[in-house]
């Protein structure tokens, strides 16, 4: 079994953050590396204001052999959180030759963002 999950790591916060960097503009986004193949996809093609971000990561095996230890991730859009009983993380550790792993997730306006302010005395 071969372990790739920095690539796929690597490739899913790439995603990730050129996907919600542009503005939440496009329901779909993907792209294939070392055999896998991934993707994230919305219910909308674009969302204003308060509205919530149900969002599916997904990714499949197309390489002849089984790979290990993989880990999803989906780094919420700024101004956003994650809806209570969701998970933003998922860890497989083995994903079989041929087939795909889903993570589903959902994020929801943060009705208050905190400004942190640090002081410096000398």
């Amino acid at each position: 079994m071969k372990n790739v999950s920095r690539f796929v790591f690597l490739n899913f916060a790439m995603l990730v953050l050129a996907f919600f960097a542009a503005g939440i503009s496009a329901s779909a986004v993907s792209v294939t590396q070392d055999g896998l193949d991934v993707a994230i996809v919305t219910e909308k093609q674009s969302y204003e204001g308060k509205d919530g971000i149900s969002a599916r990561l997904s990714v499949m095996n197309t390489n002849l052999f089984d790979v290990g230890n993989l880990r999803l991730e989906i780094i919420p859009p700024q101004g956003y959180q994650l809806r209570e009983s969701f998970d933003s993380t998922m860890q497989a550790d083995v994903l079989i030759s041929g087939k795909s792993a889903e993570l589903n997730t959902f994020f929801v306006f943060a009705r208050r963002l905190t400004k942190i302010t640090e002081t410096l005395s000398y």
